[in-house]
């Protein structure tokens, strides 16, 4: 019976205090784990987009777009990307599991090269990216996070077969920012293609908001990013050469085989898209806010990642485990991420800032440290 070996696994992860479980958010708790950094989810133009979409064109797309899905909506948001980014195209997806795996399984495919490919991921990389590699076959090697001279070394590895390096602008548990420039450059220098994954860096980073890929589009091979981080809704896309796009569409079969993203969905998608080369003040309040909250912490002697994106790792809470600093924090109406191994090496906590938290919101913030810490 597959009780008996669920419950088996089940008790092995609860023993090693790994478990998880899905509990409704308690009512007015204070959010520092979510990923809506501008606030776009609750915009009213976000909202009414969505809406307007749900009374014109109904519930659903109703089929998958190569088989009479494919609705004016999707081409003309798909448009809207591209014109961003030169002379690309874009394609999007339900979700961003869905885009990275099986994006990635279909560009390391053996079927597509004649051969296995190798490729080479951040330690960090998303599961869904690692998951795309498996899908397709793939060798992977694992270079340490952010150590690009252990790439390098790994790059200059008699090797047969295409190579891939697979890395993230803005790693979603570190928060850690990719130098992007420099990736580039050892991909050129030995031949690779390119694997970007922007789901936390589009909105937030870069020129506009645009991430640190636009001013290097055209010289990686794909990105992905997704809709349902700062952009406030859901869904996925991806950046690359009409021929790759092309590709996609006939041999990616988490495109082909699903239904199409529905109206309300795309309407969201749209609008939140539209609002990134406008959002300044919530790009400059999350700043703000991300600074506030590193100084509350450090005061309080919590040791956290030292980066400047919205996602702080916090790793050392001075005189209080990590799961005893989560549920003091509960207890006090602040939720923040509990993170465990396998999904980090060891555990975080995950506080992720938003425009949308008030300078009262840090305050109290800092009186429930304070009032943790004794």
């Amino acid at each position: 019976m597959l009780d008996a070996k669920t419950k088996k696994y089940l008790g092995e992860v609860r023993q090693a205090g790994l478990i998880r479980s899905l509990s409704a958010s308690a009512e007015g708790v204070l959010n520092f784990c979510q990923n809506d950094y501008l606030g776009l989810s609750q915009k009213h133009a976000v909202t009414e987009k969505a809406m307007e979409y749900l009374q014109r064109f109904g519930t659903s797309a109703a089929a998958s777009r190569v088989l009479g899905g494919n609705m004016p909506y999707h081409v003309q948001l798909e448009e809207s990307i591209a014109k961003c980014y030169q002379d690309k195209q874009a394609l999007i997806f339900s979700c961003g599991f869905q885009a990275n795996a099986t994006i990635i399984s279909a560009l390391v495919n053996e079927k597509l090269h004649g051969i296995k490919s190798l490729v080479l991921a951040d330690s960090q990389c998303h599961n869904s990216m690692i998951t795309g590699c498996q899908l397709g076959g793939s060798r992977i090697f694992r270079y340490r996070h952010q150590d690009l001279q252990h790439l390098e070394s790994l790059l200059q590895r008699p090797t047969v077969g295409p190579r891939f390096i697979m890395t993230e602008t803005v790693f979603s548990m570190s928060g850690t920012i990719t130098d992007i420039d420099k990736v580039i450059r050892l991909a050129q220098k030995y031949n690779a293609y390119t694997i970007i994954d922007d789901a936390h860096g589009i909105g937030v980073i870069g020129p506009q908001g645009y991430s640190t890929v636009k001013e290097h589009i055209n010289e990686i091979d794909i990105v992905v990013g997704t809709f349902s981080k700062a952009l406030g809704s859901f869904g996925a896309y991806c950046i690359c050469s009409q021929s790759l796009k092309d590709y996609l569409i006939n041999a990616c079969r988490g495109f082909i085989y699903t239904t199409a993203p529905s109206p309300a969905m795309v309407g969201a998608m749209q609008a939140g898209w539209d609002l990134i080369p406008h959002m300044h003040e919530a790009r400059d309040k999350l700043k703000k806010n991300v600074a506030c909250l590193k100084k509350i912490m450090k005061n309080a002697g919590w040791e956290y990642n030292n980066e400047k994106s919205s996602i702080i790792a916090v790793y050392n809470c001075n005189n209080l485990s990590i799961n005893e600093a989560y549920k003091a924090l509960l207890e006090n109406k602040i939720l923040v991420g509990f993170v465990r191994p396998p999904t980090t090496a060891m555990p975080i906590l995950r506080i992720t800032l938003s425009s949308q938290h008030s300078n009262n919101d840090l305050e109290y913030f800092s009186q429930v440290i304070d009032k943790i810490k004794l």
